[in-house]
């Protein structure tokens, strides 16, 4: 089993090295800044556009395991049983806030529709993003499960 520090003094001795290859290549090791190797490459101008395409898919190849690396992570995350409890509590705390002051609207003789909409306009000035639709939503779920209760 190799050392991973040597592997990597190892791909810097080689990289300092000023050796150009019968081909024209040549690679350059300048220095270190900000936790980022910095490296002079010449090559014939006649691969230029191999090269370019190299690098672009390199970079591309980088991006896409990033974003797996990201998706995996949210996979993760959302399989875990504890932040999905954690997730359920916040997300009932907060119906509960909105269901209770639909309560105090339509306690005040307004009908569904306009206690939906007071709401709506209550949150909205708080920066919330809710709709007539989600709390139309969150008001018939409650009365499903009122009456699942009863029966």
């Amino acid at each position: 089993m190799k050392d991973g520090t040597k592997e990597r003094s190892i791909l810097l001795q080689s990289a300092t090295d000023d050796s150009e290859t019968k081909n024209g290549l040549s690679v350059r090791f300048i220095k270190h800044q900000d936790g980022n190797a910095i490296f002079n490459l010449s090559f014939p101008e006649d691969i230029a556009p191999f090269v370019k395409n190299l690098f672009e898919n390199g970079a591309s190849l980088v991006t896409w395991l990033m974003t797996q690396n990201r998706v995996d992570k949210a996979v993760t995350k959302a399989h875990d049983p504890i932040a999905k409890k954690e997730q359920e509590e916040v997300f009932r705390k907060h119906s509960e806030r909105i269901l209770s002051k639909f309560d105090l609207f339509a306690a005040s003789e307004l009908t569904q529709r306009q206690a939906i909409r007071k709401t709506m306009e209550f949150f909205k000035e708080k920066g919330s993003d809710l709709t007539c639709y989600a709390i139309e939503l969150m008001v018939n779920d409650r009365k499903r499960m009122r009456r699942k209760n009863e029966a």
